[in-house]
């Protein structure tokens, strides 16, 4: 295949559907079984699988290897996996096709990015950078009296809290301000390269506590409330224009009140990708198959819900709302950022229908677009102390009003010791200086443990303190 019937060929790809990939690099086989249609999808179908190559054309060799890949499966969320779903959709055969695996590279965190990062959130000063145990990316974090904004110093994620606000019910009337448009102006300041639309798999609004599925701050800080969450599912193309992935999760997250005001934003930014192989049509999943493993078990691969999964719901699936993009799996769940993780093929369904009470729900769904046999397991979500966790809690504590006493070093201390089956003990706490302090312990049992104690924060004077260095 030529670059330029191969340029003619992607331009006719307009629309993604159960036949086409417009987030990867596809090659349909034009002898494969086509899906038996129905008459009401007649329409989207004959423009999905329209295009067929010529059998005149020899194919070039691919961009990178073709390859059986091993690639992280898809993990459920604790959150949402408890949902009682019954899913209606159409199964189709679907065809075999191929998928791009992508590098991804993170913008500079220079002090230019920095400068960019603060007056988009209208914040001064260089903020106070966090610890990062175990060699994890630190944060740097701006205690503001109105907001609170963090900026990861390796990946360039950006996490964005603002005052506890609900305003209430929005005004009534049939015109009702969308934010997400307000939302990609703001991404916009923040430097971001993606590419953002408003269709329906591009844009996806939900209650206030869809925003739940980012676990940033725990406490408080979000008690239900009348709040709008909007998530985009931002798409970019590789540098030579051959290629484009669409990410579906939640890079592009954001939580507004009824009257505009941004109480939240999640921006995990990618500066570009690349092709780092191809995966064969041996190794992916067909239409058909992916369905069959979504209505086995729809909570397993729910990703966002716009109401809480309180109660039982009946959702129905369009095929024509199913494509295939890219997702994130490989790291243990809780991680702030996307810094372990890799883009995989998936893919993404978006559902609606109603609770057992007759509430409306919308959903959105991704499922593993590579065979069973061709995936691994995540590691194990039990983790060592990280500059993700000194992050959540801090903000739990400043924002959620969750355990203040880890402001106190004696306090936090005394927490340590319990978890030495020391509590009875007894310490002596000298400071060196005001972010380092060491507690000499005695135990009922005999031992003299040493902690060494540092703030999560150095030069905050609300910072928590945690356990540096234990020495027995």
């Amino acid at each position: 295949m030529t670059p330029k019937v191969r340029r003619w060929m992607l331009a006719r790809m307009s629309r993604v559907g159960v036949c086409a990939l417009g987030a990867l690099l596809v090659a349909c086989s034009s002898n494969s079984p086509t899906p038996a249609l129905s008459p009401s999808a007649s329409a989207t179908a004959a423009r999905v699988l329209s295009f067929t190559p010529s059998p005149t054309i020899t194919p070039e060799p691919t961009l990178a290897p073709r390859q059986i890949p091993h690639v992280p499966a898809l993990q459920p969320d604790p959150l949402l996996e408890r949902a009682q779903i019954t899913i209606d959709i159409e199964e189709r055969p679907g065809v075999p096709w191929e998928a791009a695996a992508f590098a991804v590279t993170r913008p500079a965190v220079d002090a230019s990015y920095r400068a960019q990062i603060a007056a988009a959130f209208g914040v001064t000063g260089d903020g106070f950078v966090g610890a990062g145990p175990d060699g994890t990316a630190p944060w740097r974090v701006w205690f503001d009296t109105n907001r609170t904004v963090a900026l990861n110093e390796r990946t360039g994620d950006v996490l964005f809290l603002g005052p506890n606000a609900d305003d209430g019910t929005g005004p009534s009337g049939p015109a009702v301000h969308d934010p997400g448009g307000d939302q990609v102006k703001l991404l916009t300041h923040l430097g971001t390269v993606a590419q953002f639309d408003y269709t329906l798999l591009s844009e996806f609004h939900g209650g206030d506590t869809t925003a739940s599925v980012e676990r940033l701050v725990d406490g408080s800080w979000l008690e239900p409330g009348t709040r709008t969450t909007v998530a985009f599912f931002p798409s970019y193309t590789t540098s030579d224009r051959g290629n484009s992935a669409t990410i579906f999760g939640t890079d592009e997250l954001s939580l507004y009140t009824s009257r505009g005001q941004l109480a939240e934003l999640v921006h995990r930014p990618i500066a570009g990708l690349s092709v780092r192989a191809i995966y064969d049509i041996n190794s992916t999943m067909l239409y058909r198959d992916a369905v069959r493993e979504l209505k086995a078990a729809p909570s397993r691969y729910l990703r966002l819900l716009s109401v809480p999964p309180t109660e039982p719901m009946t959702l129905h699936v369009d095929p024509a709302n199913a494509t295939i993009g890219q997702s994130w799996a490989g790291a243990p769940r809780g991680n702030l950022t996307h810094a372990d993780e890799t883009l995989v093929p998936a893919w993404a369904f978006y559902a609606s229908g109603s609770t057992a009470s007759g509430k409306p729900v919308s959903a959105v769904f991704t499922v593993d677009a590579i065979k069973p046999e061709f995936r691994v397991q995540p590691p194990s979500s039990a983790t060592g102390l990280t500059a993700d966790t000194l992050l959540r809690t801090q903000l739990s504590v400043t924002l959620g009003g969750h355990r203040p006493g880890l402001m106190n070093v004696g306090e936090t201390v005394a927490d340590e010791l319990v978890g030495l089956a020391c509590a009875s003990g007894t310490f002596v706490i000298s400071q060196t200086d005001p972010d380092t302090a060491t507690a000499m312990a005695t135990c009922p049992s005999g031992a003299h443990p040493s902690l060494v104690m540092r703030k999560a924060f150095p030069g905050y004077v609300r910072s928590i303190w945690y356990l540096s260095e234990l020495r027995k």
